[in-house]
């Protein structure tokens, strides 16, 4: 069914892009190119909109794919959040396969050429940015978020990602600054079929030995299963995370201890964690596990997590590599209802 999903990115980006993207480098190209340039340069668009959660606007305006690149398809900096996207889009029209070793390869020179503000390297688009982008690499709170993006359904070769964590390893020393983030086929395909702005993250919570509290806001304590906020993670990406915390940051001695923990004592696994802390627009609970308070199901309305977003980044990464230990260990998790709560908007 790969191709077919492919096909319906497609015609989405198609509804959505046609017309906006530059095109004038590629004009007179035979028009097998024009297509790829426009679906390469739109797949990093509508990435980098759902991955920074900006509007796909500010995503076109941050595309920088064409002649004298540099291998990188897209930068932006996200002001209010002090992260810096540089971004790697590959249209796979079959939907097998990732991007090519070699393309990582000039894209990760390109990284470091841009860190350094070489801007003498680029092409015209980065260079009539370079005043925003020399701002973001000057300011010490800036992170870095590598974004590769491609609609072929393969994880990375294993040879790909040791190149790029071989140069996240080297400019994340002395300090953690720069992390990765992928998107393939199934994450582009749900971003796609979501919106951009991303339908309200709705979540059937399994509590463990929960209680409750009710005044000021209603809301439900207890403990979940890693393994299912390893599942949210997966088909919600950074999106779970309220705006002021969206980033998971990667690789940091703290995650590499939770993960350590996760995969060496996954049962003590709650003892050694603060746990995680998620608002709702409401929470309710479902007959399902009588009124036990051993077990029980919460329907949560617009889940947005507010504490704990690396305790779910490295919940995830433990996951990935060893899904059955995961399974084992618990989380504390607070799920508070705003239902009741005066509000003067209604956004997050």
């Amino acid at each position: 069914m790969s191709e077919l999903h492919v096909r319906q990115i497609r015609a989405a980006i198609e509804r959505l892009l046609t017309g906006r993207i530059d095109l004038t480098d590629v004009t007179g190209r035979p028009p097998d190119e024009v297509t790829n340039a426009f679906l390469t340069r739109g797949l990093a668009a509508t990435s980098l909109a759902y991955l920074a959660g900006v509007d796909v606007n500010d995503a076109v305006a941050a595309l920088t794919d064409g002649f004298d690149d540099n291998g990188i398809d897209a930068a932006y900096y996200h002001a209010g959040e002090r992260v810096l996207y540089v971004v790697q889009s590959k249209w796979r029209h079959d939907g097998t396969g990732t991007i090519d070793r070699g393309e990582v390869q000039k894209f990760l020179k390109g990284l470091k050429d841009l860190l350094n503000a070489r801007w003498d390297r680029f092409n015209t688009k980065i260079k009539a940015r370079s005043l925003e982008l020399d701002a973001a690499l000057d300011d010490p709170r800036t992170r870095i978020v590598i974004l590769v993006t491609y609609t072929g359904q393969q994880h990375l070769a294993t040879e790909i990602a040791q190149d790029i964590k071989d140069v996240i390893d080297e400019l994340n020393d002395p300090t953690e600054l720069v992390s990765l983030h992928v998107l393939r086929q199934g994450d582009v395909y749900n971003a796609i079929s979501e919106g951009l702005g991303g339908a309200p993250i709705d979540l059937d919570v399994a509590l463990y030995d929960w209680g409750q509290a009710r005044d000021p806001y209603v809301g439900f304590y207890g403990q979940v299963s890693a393994a299912d906020v390893a599942g949210w993670y997966a088909g919600h990406q950074t999106r779970l995370f309220a705006p002021n915390i969206r980033m998971f940051l990667g690789a940091t001695d703290v995650n590499d201890s939770i993960q350590r923990t996760l995969l060496s004592k996954p049962k003590d696994f709650w003892y050694f964690n603060n746990g995680i802390t998620a608002l709702c627009r409401s929470v309710v609970k479902k007959p399902i596990g009588g009124s036990t308070r051993e077990t029980g199901v919460f329907a949560c309305n617009d889940l947005r997590i507010v504490n704990g977003a690396q305790t779910v980044g490295a919940i995830a990464n433990a996951h990935a590599k060893d899904p059955g230990k995961v399974a084992e260990a618990r989380v504390g998790i607070r799920l508070i209802s705003l239902e009741s709560a005066r509000r003067t908007s209604t956004s997050w």
